[in-house]
């Protein structure tokens, strides 16, 4: 994908995230705080990270092909973690997979993705297990930072 068509699909993807209910407040964080949405490379099994020295969201490449429903959702999650500002922990992974699970629900319509359907599974399970799925995934990571 050329940077022109790369760029559409990620301002598209915050549009889409601007138009749900919780995504609003994030699109709006990540504008207010000048924060870069980019297609760059991503450590081994990250589809997305926020980086806070550099005030960017860094979407893996191969997300490219993805339709903006789908970005929308990993920008939810994304932007929690820059919107809490602070250290990470299972509370915030909790409350980043819960908005990426809210915006999904909003705008996937009859559209399927294994990602983004396997979170949405995991929130609507509750609190208490989604969370002990997430100290799996991040062992070491504090409950609370």
């Amino acid at each position: 994908m050329g940077d022109r068509g790369a760029v559409q699909k990620l301002q598209d993807a915050l549009m889409r995230l601007e138009g749900t209910r919780i995504g609003h407040s994030l699109a709006e964080i990540i504008h207010e705080r000048g924060t870069t949405v980019r297609f760059g490379q991503t450590p081994r099994n990250v589809i997305a990270y926020f980086d806070p020295e550099g005030n960017e969201i860094v979407v893996c490449e191969v997300a490219g092909s993805s339709s903006p429903n789908v970005l929308a959702q990993h920008l939810a999650h994304e932007g929690t973690h820059g919107q809490w500002n602070r250290p990470n922990s299972i509370d915030q992974e909790y409350h980043a997979f819960k908005a990426e699970a809210e915006v999904w629900n909003q705008l996937k319509g009859d559209e399927a993705d294994k990602q983004c359907d396997r979170v949405s599974g995991m929130i609507s399970q509750g609190e208490m297990e989604a969370k002990r799925k997430i100290r799996w995934l991040y062992p070491g990571l504090p409950e609370y930072a």
